[in-house]
């Protein structure tokens, strides 16, 4: 009798050994698949995520710019911060506000210290310029500003310049538009080519 409950005994430790050990096997396999899934979206998934902040940019202690947005995300190994749902760039010359641009989006390169804006962009500098169109292009190091798509300027004088291409420094002091054409409050003495006159 003893025996017969040994031998049990001895079967039921067994068993239950058995079935732990082929549960561990089966979780160790499935994290490993999910491990190798989730390297494959690495890329993909943000390291932060934030809400309605802002992001100050300093060099030696004087305010530089300063990104205020709705929604951030952060990519580590791109290297890449994306604003959505909203973004405002402010930019400051010597801690002094120099110009302003909104966008519905925008994406910022920590590489090439540069950020880029899409959809409804609108520029205000102080001086009281403004700039609309869909794309624009600002880099830090050679504090500049560019678009290759269509654009309408309001200058300081309330003359509506439209066109396709520009550049600019961010101060929106100088600035050059290509294919222009528009309005002007101004009278604008046209001289006529030595071909012309000559027709």
């Amino acid at each position: 009798m003893s025996h017969t409950w040994s031998v049990r005994l001895f079967f039921r430790i067994w068993l239950n050994a058995v079935i732990n050990f082929g549960c561990l096997l089966s979780m160790g396999c499935q994290d490993k698949q999910e491990i190798s899934v989730g390297s494959d979206l690495l890329e993909k998934i943000p390291d932060q995520e934030g809400f309605d902040s802002v992001l100050s940019f300093t060099s030696k202690g004087v305010l530089e710019y300063e990104v205020y947005y709705s929604r951030m995300l952060r990519y580590a190994n791109k290297k890449e911060i994306h604003f959505l749902d909203g973004v405002v760039l402010y930019l400051y010359e010597k801690g002094r506000f120099q110009s302003e641009i909104k966008a519905a989006s925008g994406v910022l390169d920590e590489r090439r210290d540069e950020m880029s804006f899409s959809g409804n962009v609108h520029v205000f500098s102080v001086n009281g310029m403004k700039l609309n169109t869909e794309k624009l292009l600002w880099k830090s190091a050679l504090d500049t500003v560019t678009s290759d798509t269509f654009v309408t300027i309001i200058t300081v004088a309330q003359d509506t310049i439209h066109g396709v291409g520009f550049g600019s420094g961010s101060a929106f002091q100088n600035w050059l538009i290509e294919k222009p054409n528009g309005v002007t409050q101004k009278r604008i003495k046209l001289e006529m080519s030595n071909s012309r006159k000559e027709k």
